[in-house]
């Protein structure tokens, strides 16, 4: 019996968790490994003194104060990470109660329906709409722009660790994508007046998919 092929991919793609352990290891290098280094020479001080003075002093106590000092870093770190956690969670209850967004998605959906992406020429009655409230797509255009920024909101989140990545992989990760492939035409149309327009949402994009998956990548 033939078994067909399945490609899997690994829950973070290569360049994803590339990014992350990056944003990871940058923020514990410039907020926390400080105060870790601080506890450290602050325990170790008395050492010196000791040894100075030539008193005799047991290394026990030495080794008391270092593994405190640890300890009160893993606890910071561990307590950061789930007020983040907790943090994530409401936001995203939040938004799945909130019927007015709901609303919003169906307005651009009625316009673009599944498997349908903006094109440029799509792209360019949504801008001319933004200018004029009397446009038939004028609707569709503020629905766009609540959804799009609705996900910068959330790339910006993720980037500054305000937001929970791997809860926001699960939750969001497919939503994302498809918003992102949908709109990219006008996401393009859209920087070439601010080139820094929606590019925390593109980042998010490309960690997310394979390299060669996004259409705005050219």
């Amino acid at each position: 019996m033939h078994i067909p092929l399945i490609r899997c991919r690994v829950f973070f793609s290569c360049q994803e968790a590339l990014i992350f352990t990056r944003i990871s290891f940058l923020n514990i290098r410039y907020k926390y490994l400080p105060f870790l280094l601080l506890a450290i020479i602050l325990g170790l001080i008395p050492g010196f003194i000791v040894y100075e003075l030539g008193v005799t002093l047991s290394s026990n106590v030495f080794f008391t104060i270092l593994v405190a000092a640890v300890g009160w870093f893993l606890t910071v770190t561990s307590a950061r990470r789930l007020s983040r956690r907790q943090h994530t969670i409401n936001v995203l209850q939040e938004q799945s109660f909130n019927k007015a967004s709901h609303e919003l998605a169906s307005k651009v959906i009625e316009r673009f329906p599944t498997g349908v992406c903006i094109t440029k020429e799509d792209a360019n009655t949504l801008t001319e709409a933004a200018y004029n409230r009397h446009h038939a797509w004028y609707d569709t255009y503020n629905s766009l722009m609540y959804l799009l920024n609705y996900y910068e909101f959330i790339a910006v989140g993720i980037r500054n660790r305000d937001l929970d990545v791997l809860v926001m992989h699960n939750y969001c990760h497919s939503m994302l994508c498809k918003i992102c492939e949908k709109t990219c035409e006008y996401i393009l149309r859209k920087q070439q007046d601010n080139p820094h327009l929606y590019e925390n949402l593109v980042n998010l994009y490309k960690a997310w998919k394979p390299a060669d998956c996004f259409p705005c990548r050219k």
